[in-house]
């Protein structure tokens, strides 16, 4: 069934989240769909990483994408209904590794 395979993925991301990401990052916790918003600290600019992240084969999108003024570039959407969940926790893993590198949380 197409919203327990969603679900699993959901809850991957989730935990996926949880171990990679510091606890000055907060995000959704959708209970439906397929896609959740993270917030990464002040400062950040998840714009500027993403050709990072896509060299290390992860994307998501900006927060500016959705928004006329291109700003709040600190959040980020992220989609959970392609990915198996071993491929969104390694994805996760990577992308953490990236803002990291990018100075955006230790």
């Amino acid at each position: 069934q197409v919203s327990e395979g969603l679900k699993i993925r959901r809850d991957a991301l989730l935990t996926a989240l949880e171990e990679n990401f510091p606890s000055s990052c907060t995000w959704t916790k959708p209970a439906g769909g397929m896609m959740l918003w993270a917030k990464l600290p002040d400062g950040a600019d998840t714009w500027s990483a993403l050709d990072k992240a896509v060299t290390e084969n992860v994307k998501y999108n900006p927060g500016g994408v959705f928004r006329a003024d291109r700003g709040y570039n600190n959040f980020l959407r992220l989609t959970y209904s392609h990915n198996t969940p071993a491929e969104i926790h390694e994805g996760i893993s990577i992308l953490a590794e990236v803002f990291r590198r990018e100075g955006f949380f230790e």
